[in-house]
């Protein structure tokens, strides 16, 4: 370590480059001016005076051996390493890495944790050093219309809430603790150091920028516009129409709308325009994701069921591979299914390892066949739907979450460990420490409470052992980002207990407009040194424009970072990319925002939630210009408890513990058990949308809403 240490100040100073835009121009290496070893040591006289301090910039331990290794080197180095093997003798016999998955909903005297006490519990847990370099904001948004649910414009938040949520940006950057300077690359050089388990500190190396394209839940509809028949050969629609819904959609309204329409399923040629611009807009990506349900709804009432989902799966896939032709079938990161990628929504049977799964073969065998897997994935995934790859500099994890939900078909019998994946994920994971990688882990049906109807996605006892493992102090340390679908919308979650080194939990809009929201992709640029998310770009269309002309309109909408001033604060203070101890502290951060009529965050991530689209979360909003007719007013009591429910789901937790974050112990799963196995949800006359609309039925009623 102190070999590294010493060539690291040797060759590296203490500025770094300024962050660059996503190009692939902007990555390789860059050097830095010589940095002057005395010039370190004097800043650090508090250090030898006081060698217990813990914000010293290097260890009294590493300054005696840095100056003295001038004229001494071997002595040196040999007397500090020697007294630094007792300090981790020392630190192996004091640590307690044990955690609880139980603290996650533990309660005030009064029984009920809020969620501001559950947020505030999971940034003690987070507290802890990390470091990487500052993060660039990138252009904010010019304030935009949102649209109502019918695609007509809606109020968008006001001038104030859009130059609040702009961000800094340039007059921000450089204003961390460490200071940094452009090279000609372009590439960001850091030269602060982390903190890791055991107390071992290690030079970071300099950014090494990469990013790649994030897209999810397009619900290609081959029967788009096509109305009900005998042969059940028809599109679908979940609409609203005189506040009831209806399926009604005809070939003329099709005809109008040839891109898709809220609230029906698309046709391919939605999918289509967004790949193109997706492609467009991450040229040079190291690789693409996609997070699972290529499939419309419903897709048990076609007339061919398997053989109509395996041709839906075939052509989706088939799209991807042609729009991005630079990429091989190993950098498309898809396989991921979706709860509507099989031939009943939510059904997988569990089978054994000892040969593949039939589904899951035939699903491989049509990617394969387009070009979208290729055969070394393809053997690997027909066993359990999940796969590991290695992309730009990462480990990616693509893991199979069909099986932990809720509304898993058949639900019985109930399996510990479903295609053995959790055995597999601990594998990997530790694989990741051994070899000092980092991993990101994309799934589509993400832990936790979904916040259309505040229901429980997975059962809890699959909800715990995942946590154990994401969460554990060794292998939850690797895992720097974890991505998933399914919600069509753009939110995030938080980890209560994870090690400080864990990356944040997000989920991603949809293309599918099904559920009211306008389709989006994103470009996300992560560090390959660290595997640490520095910022996404979120790219979006509004539907409604391309009705009549059939044309979509593509542009930026807006980046993370700039858009959310106490996420970069978080990464600057902290000097690291996006981790989850950042995610907890932008979650408090909403709230406080919501409590304090803020026009910054709270608005920027309402008007985002369905990407433009009036939604629930406007109900609570107080500010005048992102409420809509379709929104009902509610009482000031109703709207406290609504952002109550919101942000204690925003905290991945059991069913119990969200419960008791609420403080409504009235509320029920949404009809399913929150620990037992409901068997009750295999029955083929199953309509997801009125289960959906059940669930959001008694959630306003628990609200104290008519």
């Amino acid at each position: 370590r102190l070999q590294c240490l010493s060539l690291f100040l040797s060759c590296c100073g203490a500025d770094g480059s300024t962050a660059s835009e996503f190009s692939p121009e902007s990555r390789g290496d860059s050097s830095s001016p010589v940095l002057d070893l005395e010039d370190i040591l004097e800043d650090d006289s508090e250090c030898l005076a006081n060698p217990d301090q813990e914000m010293c910039a290097l260890s009294a331990l590493q300054v005696r051996a840095l100056r003295s290794q001038s004229a001494h080197p071997a002595s040196a180095m040999a007397a500090a390493e020697e007294e630094e093997e007792e300090q981790k003798e020392h630190a192996k016999q004091s640590s307690d890495p044990a955690r609880h998955l139980q603290a996650a909903g533990a309660t005030n005297a009064g029984g009920t944790a809020s969620s501001s006490a559950v947020l505030d519990s999971a940034a003690a847990a987070l507290a802890g050093k990390a470091s990487v370099d500052s993060i660039d904001a990138k252009e904010a948004p010019d304030t935009a219309t949102s649209t109502n649910e019918v695609g007509e414009p809606a109020a968008a938040a006001d001038a104030a809430a859009a130059s609040a949520s702009t961000s800094p940006a340039s007059s921000a950057a450089g204003s961390s603790t460490y200071s940094s300077t452009s090279s000609s690359s372009g590439a960001a050089t850091a030269t602060s150091a982390s903190a890791f388990p055991g107390g071992a500190a290690k030079a970071r190396k300099p950014i090494n920028r990469r990013f790649f394209m994030w897209i999810s839940d397009v619900h290609s509809d081959p029967f788009y516009g096509v109305e009900g028949s005998s042969q059940k050969q028809f599109g679908v629609c979940n609409r609203k129409v005189n506040g009831s819904r209806t399926q009604n959609f005809s070939k003329s309204d099709a005809a109008a709308r040839p891109m898709g329409a809220y609230g029906c399923d698309p046709p391919l040629a939605l999918w289509e325009s967004a790949l193109i611009a997706a492609s467009q807009q991450s040229s040079g990506a190291e690789f693409a994701v996609f997070t699972g349900d290529f499939v419309r709804h419903k897709q048990d009432q076609l007339l061919h069921p398997t053989a109509n989902v395996t041709n839906i799966i075939g052509e989706t896939g088939q799209l991807l591979v042609d729009n991005f032709l630079e990429l091989s079938a190993d950098k498309l990161v898809i396989g991921t299914l979706g709860n509507d990628d099989s031939p009943r929504d939510y059904e997988i049977n569990i089978t054994n390892m000892s040969e593949p799964n039939p589904w899951l073969e035939k699903v491989a065998a049509r990617l394969q066949r387009v070009g979208a897997v290729g055969a070394e994935r393809q053997e690997e995934y027909e066993f359990g739907g999940y796969f590991a790859a290695k992309e730009g500099g990462l480990t990616i994890l693509s893991i199979d979450t069909l099986m932990y939900a809720k509304k898993h078909k058949p639900a019985l019998p109930f399996h510990n460990d479903p295609f053995g994946q959790f055995r597999w994920l601990r594998q990997k994971l530790q694989e990741a420490h051994d070899n000092d990688e980092h991993v990101w882990i994309v799934g589509h049906i993400p832990p936790g409470v979904e916040t259309y109807g505040f229901t429980a996605l997975w059962y809890d006892v699959y909800l715990g052992t995942y946590l154990d493992i994401v969460q554990d102090a060794i292998l939850g340390s690797v895992v720097k980002a974890q991505l998933f679908g399914h919600v069509h919308a753009d939110e995030v979650r938080v980890l209560p207990l994870a090690p400080s080194e864990a990356g944040p939990v997000l989920l991603i809009g949809a293309v599918s407009p099904i559920f009211y929201s306008n389709p989006s992709f994103r470009v996300v640029e992560y560090d390959e040194n660290s595997g640490e998310l520095l910022n996404f770009k979120v790219f979006w269309a509004n539907l409604s424009t391309s009705y009549g002309s059939g044309q979509l309109d593509w542009q930026f909408g807006y980046d993370l970072i700039g858009s959310y001033p106490s996420l970069r604060e978080a990464g600057e203070s902290s000097e690291t990319g996006v981790l989850n101890s950042g995610m907890v502290k932008f979650a408090k951060a909403l709230e406080s925002s919501w409590k304090s009529n803020s026009t910054s965050e709270w608005a920027h991530y309402v008007d985002w939630y369905k990407t433009r689209v009036s939604n629930d979360l406007m109900s609570i909003s107080t500010h005048e210009a992102q409420k809509a007719d379709s929104i009902p007013e509610l009482s000031a009591k109703a709207k406290s408890r609504v952002a109550r429910k919101y942000f204690c789901a925003l905290n991945i937790s059991s069913w119990d513990a969200f419960r008791s974050c609420t403080g409504q112990k009235d509320d029920v799963d949404g009809g399913l058990g929150s620990t037992s196995v409901d068997a009750g949800n295999d029955d083929d006359d199953d309509d997801p949308f009125l289960e959906s609309d059940l669930a959001r039925a008694r959630h306003w009623h628990s609200v104290g809403m008519p």
